[in-house]
């Protein structure tokens, strides 16, 4: 098994739920996935499509407000926990819906700030497939 990942960036905005506050993250989300070597291409994933699906999954949250625009997360108070898991199912659902990619989405990593992340690995989820 080989493991690869790819980066992607994106800024959403968060009303705080106690306070009606509004304030912004510059959010980093990567994600890493595993397969074998394709012996035709040498990948296990194209990066290129890999790039293409982050950018699929967060641009419908970038430059909007999480807390009362979008149609999900909107549902419920913000937490950095309740992104990542829905960008987590979210990205593996694009894996799994093109036949090309025979990977396994292991993990994501949110992060909204240098200091503060929140991850989400496969085998901690099973239960939620």
């Amino acid at each position: 098994m080989i493991t690869i990942a790819r980066k992607t960036y994106f800024s959403s905005g968060i009303q705080d739920a106690s306070t009606q506050r509004l304030y912004g993250h510059n959010f980093t989300l990567e994600a890493y996935v595993s397969g074998t070597e394709n012996s035709t291409s040498g990948l296990v994933m194209n990066l290129t499509d890999l790039d293409r699906i982050l950018k699929k999954v967060v641009a419908p949250l970038d430059h909007i407000n999480i807390s009362l625009d979008h149609p999900v997360l909107n549902k419920k108070p913000y937490s950095l926990s309740v992104l990542a898991q829905f960008l987590f199912f979210e990205i593996k659902k694009q894996l799994e819906q093109d036949p090309r990619f025979e990977v396994q989405l292991n993990r994501i990593r949110l992060s909204e700030s240098d200091d503060i992340h929140a991850e989400v690995h496969h085998e901690k989820l099973k239960g939620k497939d």
